[in-house]
């Protein structure tokens, strides 16, 4: 080996290490700020997906509440179309009698009556009552169980049930019942949902 071979090495084509010792400093501010933003950024990532997660648990619980106490109603109903008065009424064909028995005694229950088979008064009257009555009528008979929904009905929402009345093995009607709203949104204003 020659004395040049076992010399220093040569000096990289852009000078070594030496050329970068004057932007170290502006380097590690850079990296120093990367490093920050990137920290802050995973923060409010992770505070937004807690508020999330947080906001969905309420929401879930808030559902199955609405989905309790609606389903209450609804059982309610049915137990009142097979109680004893509404079906002695329904056996006499008194539908007025049978909505009566149906209302008496149901704490909030601001109208209940038996709309007669076929809905034709309903249908005649859509203009001045509206289609929720009339539409929560027709799913009941579709599905031939109780159903439920917030429908216009005196002058604003309410929440309404239907289900087929039937007199023995004969549907003689539909009794319908409208109910205040806050049975089913009662859950939704005591959600403790934080400002956030």
């Amino acid at each position: 080996m020659t004395e040049h071979e076992t010399a220093a090495p040569k000096a990289g084509k852009f000078g070594g290490a030496g050329a970068l010792k004057p932007a170290m400093p502006v380097i590690a501010v850079v990296c120093a700020l990367l490093a920050l933003w990137l920290a802050w950024s995973g923060w409010v990532q992770f505070q937004a997906e807690r508020r999330e997660a947080a906001l969905k648990d309420v929401r879930d619980q808030v559902a199955r509440q609405v989905a309790d106490a609606v389903g209450k109603e609804v059982a309610q109903l049915d137990a009142r179309l097979k109680s004893a008065p509404v079906q002695a009424a329904l056996a006499q064909g008194d539908l007025a009698a049978a909505g009566a028995a149906i209302k008496q005694g149901w704490a909030g229950a601001q109208d209940a009556q038996i709309l007669v088979e076929g809905l034709d008064p309903q249908y005649a009257a859509l203009a001045q009552g509206g289609f929720g009555k009339v539409g929560l009528a027709e799913s009941a008979v579709a599905e031939n169980k109780a159903v439920a929904a917030i429908v216009k009905d005196a002058g604003g929402a309410r929440l309404a049930i239907a289900a087929p009345a039937h007199n023995g093995p004969m549907r003689v009607g539909v009794a319908y019942v409208r109910l205040p709203l806050d049975r089913a949104t009662a859950a939704v204003e005591r959600g403790n949902v934080s400002d956030d």
